[in-house]
């Protein structure tokens, strides 16, 4: 499960009530520690990315503003509005994803050219440990949503 982050819902009201640039793409940023609810990150230089390399890039898994990589739309319970990313593969190839340590949790970007600066707009755990990826094996990370 996911939540919207403050400035997420921010920058959300800005692109529908302002007119101002939304992004041309997003992100989801894989990160070693589960995401803190409490004092949501702003930026992603306010959380670690796992390791890069061994086919997952630095910055994260590009997703287009559409149907197909944000699936599903609902309102679950009359109440909550859910934004569903569609499910992302990672294949392992040359060792381990991440090279060391787990994946604990995924955050949504912004995609501003330098990666520190983009903006966090939603946060995601895996709610049940975290993930390895060995060498040669697939990794399948779904239901991932935003929330708010």
């Amino acid at each position: 499960m996911g939540a919207m982050t403050p400035t997420g819902k921010e920058l959300m009201f800005r692109w529908v009530f302002r007119g101002e640039t939304m992004p041309t793409h997003f992100y989801v940023m894989l990160i070693t520690s589960i995401p803190n609810y409490t004092t949501p990150p702003v930026h992603v230089s306010d959380v670690t990315e796992i390791a890069t390399g061994n086919g997952y890039t630095s910055g994260g898994i590009e997703l287009d503003r559409d149907d197909v990589d944000f699936d599903t739309v609902d309102v679950e319970d009359g109440v909550d509005i859910l934004v569903y990313i569609r499910t992302l593969d990672l294949v392992a190839s040359g060792g381990s994803i991440p090279s060391s340590g787990y994946i604990f949790g995924a955050i949504l970007t912004t995609d501003e050219a330098t990666i520190s600066e983009r903006h966090v707009i939603a946060q995601m755990d895996r709610g049940y440990g975290g993930l390895y990826i060995s060498n040669g094996d697939t990794g399948r990370l779904f239901g991932l949503c935003v929330g708010g």
